[in-house]
């Protein structure tokens, strides 16, 4: 009897400590994809931008991820329509905030766009773009976008 105490008090600090350690790891592993997923439909917004010779862009309203083509209105000012494409952040993953975006007319989304020619842009104009994402337990990764070539990277 003795024994079995012993094994199950042994089980028991091991749970004690694995427990939030997994927790933690998991909560990585969701913004890691949430990171890798932002990145990715950034590229797919660039080559269909290409493919379909018209504006798309890849912004967030709330915590959905949005592909939406772009038109630019009589004073140049661009105006996102309705999205091609939704994905709902998961769930401890929160948009944060985004440098070098515009903002649509309604100030529900901040977004970037590729124009026809696969060639971000941004505001200002030229300048790199950056989406940041956090998760529950404070960890935060980024998302750029070079200024130029539209190419995305995660950065942690």
């Amino acid at each position: 009897m003795l024994e079995v105490m012993i094994v199950v008090a042994v089980i028991s600090i091991l749970a004690v400590v694995a427990v939030p350690r997994y927790q933690a790891t998991l909560d990585h592993y969701r913004l890691d994809a949430a990171a890798r997923n932002l990145a990715e439909r950034i590229r797919y917004a660039k080559q269909l931008a290409m493919d379909q010779r018209r504006n798309i862009g890849v912004g967030f309203s709330g915590n959905t991820l949005e592909v939406v083509p772009v038109t630019l209105s009589g004073n140049g000012q661009p105006d996102v329509l309705a999205p091609l494409e939704r994905l709902s952040l998961d769930s401890g993953v929160m948009f944060s905030s985004a440098t070098g975006v515009q903002t649509s007319q309604d100030g529900l989304t901040q977004y970037i766009y590729f124009d026809y020619r696969g060639f971000v842009q941004t505001n200002p104009p030229g300048s790199a773009a950056a989406f940041l994402l956090s998760g529950v337990r404070g960890q935060r990764v980024q998302v750029e976008v070079e200024a130029g070539t539209g190419q995305a990277r995660v950065v942690w």
